[in-house]
């Protein structure tokens, strides 16, 4: 008989432990079988996870049961096992929530399997001429790492319209050729559509395969079986695309790495740039992290030398950038201008007009953009006006079909919120407007400085990607913010420079791990209870006495009327953050035997 260890698939943090089971045949590492569990009358599902040595096992009452059977349906690689696991000490999550991860996405339709939704897709020329002498630069030293299986991780910082993109698809090209495949990661569904096409026209169409939670059950089903039979060589998608059974991974891209999208608030939360960091680690793989405005955190990491800073400073063909124009709104109100538009933006959106250029109007709120829309429509009532925000955006067609249309010029002015700010290249857009551009700073978040940074620069960089001058106007009641004019100025290094001094002094990520402690329980006297009683048992551990928790508050945004939440924050050192993590894991089992219905989730950087 074998013996191995396996984790099964049940609710309880009781039960999310190793179990030991015998077998008449020898399994590897990411089997699924099913398993007779506790009193339970049918077969419960269960992964291995490692070999058990049976002499381990001294007890004489210890019965070990016998595994039913193998899944034939599918199995788990070894390295997704590791990375499950990995990711259990790493955020406090359950073992099985993560090794349901990697578990097949969709459902197999009871009837014929309908058409790979990919062969539908046509392609759609990039016309790249010629490289720049900083693409091929930075082309060659990525490829140096690809050709010889190193795992490294690359900071490609590129202002926007350099040209990432087509150094994403040599890399891929040159990944193919050395029998390697590639995941493709973007933050958006929205940014899909457009590179999906491009993929298609490069690649072809049974070289794909596009991983999201827009796709019905059945294609999504078809995409990870694609997948899982080694027809793909490259799984394109959001961060779900991280988990799909794609054997010689060879590169790994991570586009617009900056996005909070990346950040996965439901549970089992985790971070994606951590899983895509250790993936390409196991698979001796490139990892590539492509932003115009890079996080401050992988910033710093490239400057410490955990990254490769490679720059793209140019646009690509030398294009200029938009002229940048400041507006600030507390003089508009003094001229009698109460309105949502600046003259200046408004004289600007005719002259777009009148020059067949195209216009895309930002607000970081949608209630603002509703208002935006509002206006348009009485001030340009001959213009086509189109909004998208995630209002518009919950049907999978609709955004998509908003996006398409206005390449295709049948929108004169396009309104939006994040989904219109990113990644997408649009060829006619003569002016970007930014409406309240200093709304993410006055949000409370350390990091409200770097949103506006981010997000006036990647607004603007939607205008003038054809081979034409542009204007970006940017509205603002605080014209003298740093963060504003930083971005006005396309002064990126010294916007780090200044944010990272502000986050050594206040001991910001990255020089720390802000954790987020929360109870959820019947009523908020046990949440207070649990979590006194959490903080005290944290307290008593002596490598912890230095963190200083926030007094618990109540979530009074947290919507439902059975249970309450209580929060307590921490600044957390790195050094400490796995010891921490430890704590949670261990005492999540304490309040399970409480049977009072009470949990505990730990939150790391949350967003």
């Amino acid at each position: 008989m074998y013996y191995y260890n396996l984790v099964v698939d049940n609710r309880s943090r009781l039960t999310d432990i190793g179990y030991t089971y015998s077998s008449s045949q020898k399994l590897e590492i990411g089997t699924v079988v099913y398993v007779k569990f506790g009193n339970s009358v049918n077969p419960r599902l269960a992964v291995v996870i490692s070999g058990a040595d049976r002499s381990s096992i001294t007890n004489p009452e210890i019965t070990i049961k016998e595994i039913v059977s193998v899944s034939g349906e599918f199995c788990l690689s070894k390295e997704a096992v590791e990375i499950a696991l990995w990711m259990t000490s790493r955020y406090a999550i359950r073992k099985i929530d993560a090794l349901k991860l990697f578990f097949p996405q969709g459902k197999k339709p009871k009837k014929k399997l309908p058409k790979d939704m990919v062969l539908n897709i046509c392609g759609e020329s990039m016309n790249i001429v010629r490289l720049t002498s900083e693409q091929e630069a930075a082309i060659k030293e990525i490829s140096m790492a690809t050709n010889n299986s190193q795992n490294k991780t690359f900071l490609l910082h590129g202002v926007t319209g350099s040209g990432k993109t087509e150094v994403y698809f040599r890399l891929i090209e040159k990944s193919i050729k050395n029998g390697k495949n590639t995941i493709y990661l973007v933050p958006e569904i929205t940014h899909i559509d457009q590179i999906l096409r491009r993929l298609v026209d490069r690649f072809g169409q049974d070289a794909i395969s596009v991983i999201h939670s827009r796709l019905n059950p059945s294609q999504r089903f078809i995409q990870w079986q694609k997948v899982f039979d080694g027809k793909s060589k490259i799984v394109l998608g959001t961060r779900s695309a991280l988990f799909v059974p794609l054997s010689n991974v060879g590169v790994v891209i991570m586009d617009e790495e900056h996005e909070n999208a990346y950040k996965s608030d439901m549970t089992p939360k985790y971070e994606t740039v951590d899983i895509a960091y250790k993936l390409a680690k196991i698979n001796n793989a490139v990892l590539i992290l492509g932003s115009a405005t890079p996080s401050v955190v992988s910033y710093y990491r490239a400057k410490t030398g955990i990254y490769r800073l490679i720059s793209l400073k140019q646009k690509y063909n030398k294009a200029p950038f938009p002229s940048m124009f400041l507006i600030d709104m507390s003089d508009e109100l003094r001229e009698g201008n109460t309105g949502i538009l600046s003259s200046k933006l408004y004289l600007e959106i005719n002259k777009a007009i009148e020059r067949q250029k195209q216009v895309i109007l930002f607000s970081n709120r949608r209630d603002v953009t509703q208002a935006i829309e509002s206006t348009c429509k009485t001030l340009f009532p001959k213009l086509n006006t189109v909004r998208l925000d995630m209002d518009i955006a919950t049907k999978k067609t609709v955004a998509a079909n908003i996006i398409k249309d206005f390449e295709l010029g049948l929108h004169d002015i396009l309104i939006g919120t994040q989904i219109i700010a990113k990644s997408i290249d649009y060829k006619n857009v003569g002016l970007a407007g930014i409406i309240s551009a200093d709304s993410s700073i006055r949000s409370g978040d350390y990091r409200g400085g770097e949103r506006t940074f981010q997000l006036i620069t990647q607004v603007a960089g939607r205008a003038g990607r054809g081979d034409f001058d542009a204007n970006v106007v940017v509205q603002t009641m605080d014209s003298d913010s740093f963060y504003i004019n930083a971005a006005i100025n396309n002064d990126y290094d010294g916007f780090y420079q200044r944010e990272i001094s502000f986050r050594e002094m206040m001991n910001y990520p990255p020089f720390s791990d802000i954790v987020e402690i929360s109870v959820l329980g019947k009523n908020l006297e046990i949440c207070i209870n649990k979590m006194n009683e959490y903080l005290n048992y944290v307290g008593g551990i002596n490598i912890l006495k230095e963190l200083e928790f926030l007094s618990p508050i109540e979530d009074v945004s947290f919507q439902s009327n059975k249970k309450s939440r209580l929060i307590a924050m921490c600044k957390c050192p790195l050094k400490l953050r796995a010891e921490l993590v430890k704590t949670c894991n261990i005492f999540s089992v304490k309040m399970a035997k409480d049977r009072d219905g009470a949990t505990i989730m730990l939150d790391v950087n949350p967003y």
